[in-house]
């Protein structure tokens, strides 16, 4: 089943967009089209709930929910886009992961009611705030579970962290928004950190049994975050079936590079959880329809 799965996702990243097919391809969103991403109706607020007081306000936030897509990094929240309107996205190759986990797209169609799946995303930039509410409330009338974090930066703990925007030329200046300063002109703002093993053993515990899904793109941080989830035994079933990674090793400091190189054996390590089925680890950087662009349903 593992060697099937691979098979197919390896083969669907021959058709994604490169940063040059964005700009050029009828298929990938020019850069011009972030401008989207700037919405604003008097209405949207500068940031959503944490999971946490998500979570105090309504318990039941994870109820019903038997099929999740955690989207860690979610940027302009395409890839819970592509789990729900895959027609709008065809040369994503996540939707041969959606596929496989999931279902088919007439499935991920209906209502999370019937379908029990939930998606859940968060990302530390607060430009993407106010999109995520139109995309919350638009699929909210299609019945579709999507609730966004942000923004917050989820870490191996809680409290505060300086988060980096790089004002790139030519409409990048999300690309590769990080906890960690690379140089170069950039503004930075400070955002709150949520302990995010805390918010996967909620899930473990609240959601109803199923297959969980992961997302990690998250520029560097993830040696942190994903230590602190080897440490508590949460690569493992029951807390994560498949999670995705873009690893971002270039980006530490030449003193964290053998520790990280390490890391990365570990996490992708076949017997780390013992008795428990290992959580399946695929390096897959989907970029395809970066900026979006697609009309809301």
């Amino acid at each position: 089943m593992a060697t099937r799965f691979l098979a197919v996702v390896l083969a669907a990243s021959a058709c994604w967009c490169s940063a040059t097919d964005m700009q050029t391809d009828t298929h990938c969103v020019s850069a011009k089209s972030s401008s989207m991403l700037q919405s604003h109706h008097g209405r949207q607020k500068m940031s959503l709930k944490s999971w946490k007081a998500a979570w105090d306000e309504d318990p039941s936030i994870f109820k019903g929910c038997s099929k999740i897509f955690i989207d860690v990094g979610s940027n302009a929240g395409t890839h819970i886009r592509k789990l729900f309107e895959p027609e709008k996205y065809p040369r994503s190759p996540y939707l041969k992961v959606f596929e496989t986990a999931f279902g088919a797209p007439s499935l991920r169609h209906k209502a999370s009611a019937e379908t029990g799946i939930c998606a859940f995303g968060f990302d530390a930039n607060p430009r993407f705030v106010s999109r995520y509410q139109e995309i919350e409330e638009a699929y909210s009338q299609q019945g579709w579970r999507a609730r966004w974090f942000a923004p917050f930066a989820v870490s191996n703990e809680t409290g505060n962290v300086t988060f980096w925007i790089n004002q790139r030329p030519g409409g990048y200046m999300d690309w590769g928004a990080s906890i960690i300063d690379r140089g170069g002109s950039g503004s930075n703002v400070t955002v709150p950190e949520v302990d995010f093993g805390s918010f996967l053993e909620a899930l473990r515990l609240h959601a109803e049994p199923g297959y969980k899904l992961m997302k990690m793109d998250i520029e560097g941080a993830e040696f942190d975050v994903l230590a602190e989830l080897l440490q508590r035994g949460q690569l493992c079933e029951g807390s994560l079936d498949l999670m995705t990674i873009e690893w971002h090793p270039q980006f530490l400091a030449e003193d964290r590079q053998e520790q990280a190189q390490e890391l990365m054996k570990e996490v992708s390590r076949a017997d780390k959880c013992g008795h428990k089925q290992d959580t399946q680890v695929l390096t897959l950087d989907d970029e395809s329809y970066l900026y979006d662009g697609m009309p809301l349903p």
